[in-house]
């Protein structure tokens, strides 16, 4: 009977040989990533591996396809801080990318999050360019691959072998996308992409940074703006929350409490200065986002927390960036917004808002 079924399997062997369905199992790669220069055996390594799984990666089989996508990624995670290299990147991405570009085009959402995520891990500059094509919600209609091209900017900004000019022209996609995204968990990733932005420290580091402070600001300013018209869902509040919390970090941040740029009036202004003075007459038009979409906002308990929250965080910062712009200048006195929101209280919420408009509505808050 042993004998047999060794007969069995020789035959079956033998038949997938013959029929090109067997492919031994490419090398692991990882030992290859950071060896410079690469000889052409190497290569063809790196090729034959990314080229095995990546047609993994169109598989049937949910099971394949996660199996193919930790695989595909594998080489790229730093375990013990060795990073790969340009060349390493380049030849991964000229042989994944065609494929990859297909299934995030394809009918199959499951295949195309996973590619998205190959994508994000490779890191190379055809990479990114991907990322950038699936994250305007215009394009790409689907929030799980939008939120993927999202994640992939930020974890580029740390790939020195992506050139700033690179991400710069992808963190331009992802500002154009922001300012019109309706999914609140993709909005909220992109203002985190912009704060990471902020606080990139790549040798070059202001060629970001800067362009994402106004850029941060200005998604806040226009996401309030679609809010308060009722050209969006008021669920992207959810997104907004989370922002104002880190630009409160960003305004008590160490290294951008000492760091200048110029301003918009051409002068020398610390960083978190800048980031405070601007970012305060976004906050104090909460009050009036609030008090447009009460309604709606009592209608989702989540929401109506989170609005509470959003509240506390902006008065408190307010009052943080009035007592240092505007020295010797009392801030106004107002009632805890969240207390005033949790009675139902709107006349206090509008008494709030007015007596934070006369000062927000002046220098040095407005030119």
């Amino acid at each position: 009977m042993l004998i047999r079924h060794f007969q069995v399997a020789i035959v079956l062997a033998f038949a997938c040989l013959l029929t090109g369905h067997v492919q031994a199992v490419p090398d692991k790669v990882e030992r290859l990533k950071a060896v410079l220069p690469l000889d052409d055996a190497q290569k063809a390594m790196i090729k034959e591996y990314a080229g095995y799984w990546v047609q993994k990666l169109e598989s049937e089989q949910p099971a394949e396809v996660q199996q193919a996508r930790d695989k595909l990624s594998r080489p790229f995670r730093s375990v013990s801080g060795e990073t790969a290299s340009r060349m390493f990147r380049d030849i991964y991405s000229q042989e994944t990318l065609p494929t990859l570009e297909k299934i995030v085009a394809g009918s199959n959402a499951y295949r195309a999050i996973n590619a998205m995520q190959v994508a994000a891990a490779i890191g190379s500059p055809d990479s990114l360019s991907l990322l950038d094509n699936h994250i305007e919600p215009d394009v790409e209609k689907n929030p799980e691959i939008r939120l993927w091209a999202a994640i992939g900017i930020s974890r580029c900004l740390g790939v020195d072998s992506i050139s700033s000019d690179k991400i710069k022209t992808s963190l331009r996609a992802l500002v154009r996308a922001a300012k019109i995204e309706t999914n609140p968990l993709v909005l909220r990733r992109e203002m985190e992409t912009l704060n990471m932005a902020i606080l990139n420290t790549r040798s070059d580091s202001e060629i970001l940074r800067d362009f994402a402070i106004s850029s941060e600001i200005d998604v806040l300013k226009t996401t309030l703006d679609r809010v308060e018209q009722k050209n969006a869902p008021v669920s992207l509040l959810l997104a907004v929350q989370p922002s104002l919390l880190l630009i409160r970090m960003q305004y008590i941040n160490p290294t951008l409490q000492r760091l200048v740029m110029d301003n918009e009036r051409g002068r020398q202004e610390k960083v978190a200065t800048y980031i405070g003075r601007r970012a305060a007459p976004q906050m104090g038009r909460i009050y009036d986002v609030i008090l447009v979409n009460e309604s709606a906002i009592r209608e989702n308990p989540e929401l109506a927390e989170s609005v509470g929250q959003m509240l506390d965080t902006s008065e408190t910062m307010l009052k943080l960036v009035d007592s240092h712009v505007r020295e010797n200048q009392s801030a106004p006195s107002v009632d805890s917004g969240r207390e005033l929101w949790t009675k139902g209280n709107l006349s206090g919420l509008a008494e709030s808002r007015d007596k934070w408009q006369v000062v927000l509505t002046n220098r040095p808050y407005q030119n």
